[in-house]
């Protein structure tokens, strides 16, 4: 079946809860993009996959950004992770910006390095730039270091980068940026359900056991509703 006509016979459904997008300020640019990122929310028309991994549109896909230094992240969970992993972020942004080589040789890429290979969720970096448009000089170190990020980060099978610069047009910008977090969160949903689905087999084995909790059984089968 073609791709145009998966997408036409996709059912359209409500968003049950608000998503967060985790925001790692690596260079405190969060004040400066806040606003142009919240503009954007809700997504509308959001492609995802449901349970049976057929596509569903959500007209309104309400999202939200917090910080990772923030605590409403850290008490928004609880300490069994497992049967509320539904509730954690869906990805994190890593937004960076450098203008030298040298730094982004020693100083960026071994923070962004440990950043990302510490990180359990979907993640993609967003380089901001601010170099003027009539600093040539400026604007070329700027393209080399993006470069160098891009071959570090990113690979054939996945583009993890995207630039912002805050001098420039921004429409593509703006729909790269979509486009990656719609990315994270599908994946992010796929892992979820095979989780879930894994952990409702065990626990439908474990049934008649002293230890079985129907509680536990009833988050899991509610998240997969």
């Amino acid at each position: 079946m073609a791709r145009g006509q998966v997408v036409s016979t996709a059912r359209v459904v409500d968003w049950p809860q608000d998503g967060v997008t985790c925001v790692e300020d690596v260079s405190d640019l969060w004040p400066t993009v806040k606003t142009g990122f919240e503009e954007r929310l809700p997504f509308t028309r959001a492609c995802l996959n449901n349970k049976t991994r057929n596509p569903v549109f959500v007209e309104k896909l309400p999202l939200e950004f917090i910080l990772t230094t923030d605590s409403r992240l850290r008490s928004r969970f609880p300490q069994e992770q497992s049967l509320f992993w539904f509730r954690e972020p869906y990805a994190t942004v890593v937004l960076v910006t450098c203008e030298d080589l040298d730094e982004f040789k020693t100083i960026l890429k071994p923070r962004l390095k440990l950043i990302v290979q510490n990180d359990e969720r979907e993640w993609f970096i967003v380089f901001v730039t601010k170099a003027p448009p009539h600093n040539d000089q400026a604007v070329k170190l700027a393209k080399k270091v993006y470069a160098k990020l891009e071959v570090e980060f990113s690979s054939k099978k996945r583009e993890r980068c995207c630039k912002l610069d805050i001098h420039g047009p921004e429409v593509n910008f703006w729909e790269d940026l979509e486009s990656k977090i719609m990315e994270c969160i599908r994946n992010t949903l796929d892992r979820r359900i095979q989780f879930y689905e894994d952990e409702i087999r065990k626990l439908s084995e474990q049934r008649f056991m002293p230890v079985w909790n129907f509680c536990n059984f009833f988050i899991l089968k509610d998240f997969l509703v």
